[in-house]
């Protein structure tokens, strides 16, 4: 067997197309970003266009030089050695094309094997195990496959190269098409075109804690944190202890809020999103259905900042900065290998990073900027924990307090730890308030008298996502609690409470009505909510209960 009659470089380059051309739809399958299928909204800025470019042609360069490698080892190699390398090699080309047919069509083999076998069974071994057969299938297949067509080997390749080939056009298409999708979004920033916008005083600072539970926050039952800032804050503030998000989760809920309406489902027309309407309403999420566009109209300005779970940036022409995961130059050479895949399978560890830190820090240069908008939106991702962040479940908490819950060779997802992770985030975002309100009382463009800041929670700690809390008597599946709301006008130090059950999706308008000096005391936002009712949250298909019974 000559290596070199394999190995020409129509093949080398051919075959790196290949291994480049895996990744790249392992990426996109994450992303979704070809049509409208499930969440493809979510994924549009997951990526940047750059980033995608410069990650493939790595890992098709590193490709090159790996098969140049095991052309120049195999050159010098005895011939049985040889054939198991070959053997081996061809085996791992024809399992990754394989899957890169799933991949390419929007249903990965991972994925596939979840939804009919893995999700349905009950046994936490047996379903592990059935993960890694799953995971080694294709691999086990391939191999079989080669070992059979050994003696025309070479016609595997040539056949590889071709596929390789044709990939690479349909690569090349979609990321045309994606880059012409993103440039279909105006964003064009306003913010800096109006700097007359920047003349208005009045400020609004509205925080979303993303599964902040007030409930559980402030239950001495669940925990022994003090959270001073939070207790200093509601001696001087309003405290709603029955604000109802509009929805039990992210997707449905800060569309609801922005938009100022109740929801009852969604239609995704080329990656944009549109809520529907308990009256079967069309509600277009964008820039004129929401609080930002409304504002705009009357001549105050807006910024964006925190976790990118909504396309943010694209949607809404204000100056904008949002985080996801970053994709680093390397990721695409870690995919190929399987690197994360055998890091969670085998390690039971996670493979995202945390971007939390990216997001506190641009919070705080937001609040900090000498030239602050009107309004300022901030979507945190705390206290909702990471379940796959390879720093453990509260990263940046257990960075911060030098806490571990878990051993070094215990397993990511524990339900035990899970309720300690999240009650230790609590702690932070407690001591991350303290520096908010800091930064606030130390940039003189938030005027006390003009400045409304807003805590609030987009839904409250889901069960599914962090277990059982012990003072949780109701159905989990579908209870909704209150969301966290405090709302501090900087220059009013009266203490009001509100117990009467009202929606987030009224929030918009009490900023706006703040912005536009209707409402100027905490006692004015006490009124404001007397004169709303209703409490409607979206569950989906299921009816919902509501905690009324306790107050935090």
């Amino acid at each position: 067997m000559n290596a070199k009659n394999l190995f020409s470089w129509k093949h080398i380059i051919c075959l790196s197309l290949i291994i480049s051309e895996t990744f790249y739809f392992t990426l996109r399958i994450g992303a979704t970003l070809i049509d409208d299928r499930n969440y493809s909204y979510i994924a549009l800025n997951r990526f940047i266009i750059s980033d995608i470019i410069v990650s493939v042609a790595v890992v098709f360069f590193f490709s090159i030089c790996l098969i140049y490698l095991i052309l120049k080892i195999t050159d010098k190699t005895h011939s049985k050695i040889l054939f198991y390398i070959l053997i081996l090699f061809t085996t791992f080309l024809v399992a990754i094309s394989f899957k890169m047919f799933f991949d390419s069509v929007d249903y990965s083999w991972y994925w596939v094997g979840f939804v009919n076998f893995v999700r349905h069974i009950k046994d936490v071994k047996t379903a592990w195990l059935v993960r890694i057969l799953w995971f080694l299938l294709p691999f086990i297949a391939s191999f079989i496959f080669v070992i059979l067509l050994r003696k025309d080997i070479h016609k595997i390749f040539n056949f590889l190269s071709i596929l390789g080939l044709v990939f690479f056009v349909l690569m090349s298409y979609q990321m045309f098409s994606l880059k012409k999708l993103y440039s279909s979004f105006d964003r064009q920033d306003k913010y800096y075109n109006n700097q007359t916008d920047l003349k208005k005083q009045r400020k609004v600072v509205w925080i979303i804690f993303d599964e902040f539970d007030p409930e559980i926050a402030f239950s001495n039952q669940e925990h022994n944190y003090k959270l001073p800032n939070f207790i200093e804050l509601k001696k001087n503030s309003v405290t709603h202890h029955k604000l109802f998000a509009p929805a039990r989760g992210t997707f449905f809920s800060i569309p609801a809020m922005l938009i100022g309406e109740h929801v009852r489902g969604f239609e995704q027309r080329k990656h944009r999103l549109i809520m529907i309407s308990k009256d079967n309403k069309e509600l277009p999420f964008t820039m004129e259905n929401t609080i930002f566009g409304r504002i705009e109209n009357d001549g105050f300005s807006s910024s964006i900042t925190g976790w990118g779970f909504h396309s943010y940036c694209l949607i809404f022409q204000v100056k904008c900065k949002i985080f996801n995961e970053p994709l680093k130059w390397y990721d695409g050479i870690l995919t190929v290998a399987h690197a994360s895949l055998i890091y969670h399978f085998f390690l039971h560890r996670g493979w995202h990073r945390d971007i939390n830190p990216y997001i506190i820090n641009s919070m705080y240069e937001f609040i900090e900027s000498p030239t602050p908008t009107n309004l300022l939106y901030i979507h945190n991702r705390l206290p909702h924990l990471c379940h796959l962040c390879r720093d453990g479940l509260a990263g940046l908490a257990e960075k911060f307090y030098n806490y571990k819950f878990r051993t070094k060779d215990g397993p990511l997802i524990l339900m035990s730890d899970r309720i300690p992770a999240y009650l230790l985030y609590i702690k932070l975002v407690d001591s991350i308030l303290g520096e908010i309100l800091n930064k606030l009382d130390t940039n003189l463009e938030y005027k006390k008298e003009d400045t409304l800041l807003i805590l609030n929670s987009d839904h409250w700690a889901k069960p599914n996502g962090i277990g059982h809390f012990p003072s949780r008597k109701m159905d989990p599946k579908n209870s909704a609690y209150p969301a966290l709301f405090i709302a501090k006008i900087l220059g009013d130090n009266q203490k009001i409470e509100i117990f009467e059950p009202d929606s987030g999706i009224h929030i918009q308008e009490l900023a706006h009505k703040f912005l536009k000096k209707e409402i100027s005391t905490h006692l004015d936002i006490k009124h404001f909510f007397e004169q709303k009712s209703g409490v409607d949250v979206f569950f989906g298909e299921n009816e919902a209960n509501f905690s009324v019974e306790k107050d935090f």
